[in-house]
């Protein structure tokens, strides 16, 4: 899917479609994502759904083979990033950034120092691989940053 961006915007557009007919949907649709998921909502912002208000990625993947379009992104973003996520190499950050702004898109990066790659799951203890692990403090504050973008994206 990394490589595949319309497949992979097409699912998770298929995704919102059927949360959206869904009888409790309200209308108002975020989406967050972790790791892969996270990758995953960050395309969907690009594919500029006009049905999602707002995404969150954790510690997901920042590249991508087809970049958001000036204007089109309408999601607000929030990207919960660990500084030390070598799964994630700092010039894909820079990238991500550059392509956020060349955008126009309304997007929020936190980069936490000290962090590595899935620092929100308590089971990563560097068990994989040493860049995979928890850190509490960086998933706490992570956390209160999504509940504050979220109260900004649906106006609460």
């Amino acid at each position: 899917f990394a490589a595949d961006t319309s497949a992979l915007r097409a699912r998770a557009g298929a995704a919102v479609s059927a949360l959206k007919a869904h009888a409790a949907c309200n209308g108002q649709i975020a989406a967050i994502g972790y790791c892969f998921g996270g990758r995953t909502v960050l395309e969907l912002a690009r594919s500029g759904n006009p049905d999602v208000l707002g995404v969150v990625s954790f510690h997901g993947a920042l590249d991508s083979v087809t970049p958001a379009e000036k204007g089109k992104v309408r999601a607000k973003i929030l990207v919960c990033h660990g500084a030390e996520d070598e799964l994630v190499p700092h010039d894909h950050l820079t990238a991500f950034l550059t392509e956020m702004a060349n955008a126009e898109a309304d997007c929020q990066t936190i980069a936490y120092t000290g962090a590595k790659h899935s620092f929100t799951n308590p089971e990563a203890q560097g068990q994989l691989m040493a860049t995979i692990i928890y850190d509490g403090r960086t998933d706490a504050r992570a956390w209160k940053a999504m509940q504050t973008h979220l109260t900004e994206v649906f106006g609460k």
